[in-house]
């Protein structure tokens, strides 16, 4: 999204972490007069989203796009993979 012109990038995660790759990412954006905003939110959390809106990122420009990539996997041979992923919160919170 950077380098197709994105100056305002707000990554979610569980911990809000910033190490590895997102700080790398966080130096490459800054190179390209870019930011990279990073925020501790559970998406499945509709009070932690709420939250980020209304506090969080209240001050960045209008949201122009969203990709939502969360996932938890717990596979087990007794229940099908279809089953776990259709009653997990978070594909629960992603069809609202």
């Amino acid at each position: 999204m950077l380098s197709r012109g994105a100056r305002n990038v707000v990554l979610l995660s569980r911990s809000g972490r910033v190490d590895g790759n997102v700080a790398k990412l966080i130096e490459e954006a800054h190179a390209i007069n870019s930011q990279v905003f990073v925020h501790a939110c559970d998406v499945s959390d509709k009070e932690q989203v709420q939250n980020l809106v209304f506090k969080g990122i209240s001050k960045l420009p209008p949201v122009r796009g969203l990709i939502h990539g969360a996932m938890v996997l717990d596979v087990s041979p007794f229940v099908p993979l279809a089953v776990i992923l259709l009653t997990s919160p978070r594909m629960f919170c992603s069809r609202r």
